[in-house]
């Protein structure tokens, strides 16, 4: 039959994505080797850019045409940090996220070489400020935890009686949590803190300053992504300070407004 056919040829390739996703997004979540152990890279975004400036987030944007996460990531964090991708070493994908915003984010774990990281050079249009925070600092320190809920709002000319469903059907509800770090007067929080969790807690098994990212491969390698849920992605900058205290309440109340985030001005997703 020509229908079968015509379905065997589109599913029989065909790679699952997120149904009715709209986008669909990269982050590089980057390892960088300290003194002291492994540490996460993370960005401070430009003041002067349109969405989110000056929030906290990993390098990464919207995926083009026929990218994988993985080329995407790397050629995001090669235009905003200027990291020439064949220093960085992928090492795995890490559970990925589907926002209740209708896009899914895609992480890819990888680890900057000590020239790569030498190299970087922040497009100033782009990016205000790079950091890093040790993993020991997260595995050490539980984050904050805030939440909020999210609520069906169903029209009211629903045809309860043509569905077949009383008029007071509990729909089901969502909820949202919220993570937060405080490090270095930064605040680390929504989806890059929800990667952040998912990572820190995988390299608990490699003992700082260790060098286990070589010769023993991450779990993240034989790793199959699950979706860790629905979660913002976005942080609040703010004033630099002491290892894991809290910005000012200003500041802290702009973090707990849970605004969106992503990579790049013209690519960002914007959570909720």
């Amino acid at each position: 039959m020509r229908e079968l056919e015509s379905l065997r040829r589109h599913y029989g390739g065909h790679i699952p994505g997120l149904l009715g996703a709209r986008h669909s997004y990269a982050v590089l979540c980057p390892l960088v080797e300290r003194p002291d152990g492994l540490h996460l890279l993370y960005e401070v975004r430009a003041a002067a850019l349109h969405r989110q400036p000056g929030e906290v987030c990993f390098p990464g944007g919207r995926m083009e045409a026929g990218e994988t996460p993985e080329q995407c990531a790397l050629r995001e964090t090669e235009e905003e940090l200027a990291i020439p991708r064949r220093e960085i070493e992928i090492l795995g994908k890490p559970d990925f996220i589907c926002n209740q915003a209708g896009f899914l984010m895609q992480p890819v774990l990888g680890l900057v070489s000590a020239a790569g990281f030498a190299a970087m050079a922040p497009s100033s249009a782009e990016v205000g400020a790079t950091f890093t925070a040790p993993l020991s600092f997260f595995r050490q320190t539980p984050p904050e935890q805030y939440a909020y809920a999210l609520l069906p709002e169903v029209p009211g000319d629903f045809p309860y009686e043509h569905v077949g469903i009383p008029a007071d059907y509990r729909w089901d509800r969502g909820r949202v949590e919220i993570p937060i770090w405080y490090w270095q007067g930064h605040a680390i929080w929504g989806m890059t803190a929800r990667l952040t969790q998912d990572i820190a807690p995988q390299s608990q098994k490699h003992p700082p300053g260790a060098r286990a990212l070589a010769p023993a491969p991450l779990p993240y390698l034989p790793h199959v992504p699950r979706n860790s849920g629905s979660y913002p992605m976005s942080f609040s900058q703010a004033r630099p300070s002491s290892a894991g205290e809290k910005p000012n309440s200003r500041q802290n109340r702009s973090a707990a407004s849970v605004s969106g985030a992503g990579s790049r001005s013209r690519s960002r997703p914007r959570g909720r």
